[in-house]
């Protein structure tokens, strides 16, 4: 049974964590209409309390949970998509959060995306943020208490502007790569990461369609023990997942209608 749930205007990006600690999942959802985010505290019927809302810079996009502060409390990291920001929002008590705490980064425009992981190995979470307005991402180490570095800037190519971001170990290196869909150019990329948080340069793959890929994912789904990555298209009924063909080589692609 559906049960709906108020939210701000344009609610975009969405995520889950358990903020007030009753171990009962929560959801955040970024509010793209009125410049906040809103976070619905769980109960444990399977139902959500009123959002609880706070601002962040214009137009907020996307968003991601973790903790960037290691105090075991989960933080929330937004992508502000017009003016060119990211905003960390620090766990205070009980399920609120702190006031945002912006950074804009030294090239970056139109954020689109954010995904979290440890891109250095110290044990400290990471950044990456996809910037479609400027066609490279964004790698920011994280310092622990919550701020991030001003990045390392990877292209993505001309007029590729990158959209959507999956994060895992494409090579089984025990290094995090990335992958990333380019509405404008219809393609895949990925960077295979080194162990001080630099990447590899990026290796393309065509996509099927001539339709603009808008979500990528990643997990095992022909149990093998490779990841597999799955591709989503605007104004198409199709899906494409690119099967590892060798070490960090994603060649093989198979295609996949949802049409009903």
């Amino acid at each position: 049974m559906q049960k709906t749930y108020f939210t701000g205007d344009k609610p975009i990006g969405l995520a889950v964590g358990d903020f007030n600690n009753d171990t009962r999942l929560d959801i955040v959802v970024s509010n793209a209409g009125n410049n906040t985010i809103g976070v619905l505290l769980g109960y444990d019927n399977g139902s959500f309390a009123s959002q609880k809302t706070y601002s962040t810079g214009a137009y907020p996009y996307a968003l991601a949970v973790s903790d960037f502060n290691n105090d075991t409390w989960p933080d929330i990291v937004v992508a502000n998509r017009n003016d060119h920001t990211v905003g960390v929002l620090l766990h205070y008590d009980r399920g609120a959060m702190k006031n945002e705490i912006t950074f804009t980064p030294s090239v970056g425009a139109h954020l689109t995306c954010v995904a979290v992981s440890d891109f250095n190995n110290d044990s400290v979470l990471d950044i990456v943020i996809a910037n479609y307005g400027s066609n490279n991402l964004r790698v920011s180490l994280g310092y622990g208490n919550g701020t991030f570095g001003n990045g390392m800037i990877f292209s993505t190519g001309l007029k590729s502007q990158p959209y959507s971001v999956a994060i895992n170990d494409f090579n089984r290196d025990g290094q995090v790569d990335i992958a990333v869909v380019n509405r404008g150019t219809k393609s895949l990329s990925t960077f295979l990461g080194e162990r001080n948080g630099t990447f590899e340069s990026q290796t393309n793959y065509s996509t099927s369609f001539d339709f603009a890929p808008l979500v990528v994912g990643v997990g095992d789904f022909n149990s093998d023990g490779h990841s597999e990555i799955v591709v989503a298209y605007d104004d198409t009924d199709n899906l494409d997942v690119f099967v590892i063909y060798d070490i960090g080589d994603f060649s093989n692609r198979t295609t996949y209608s949802d049409d009903l």
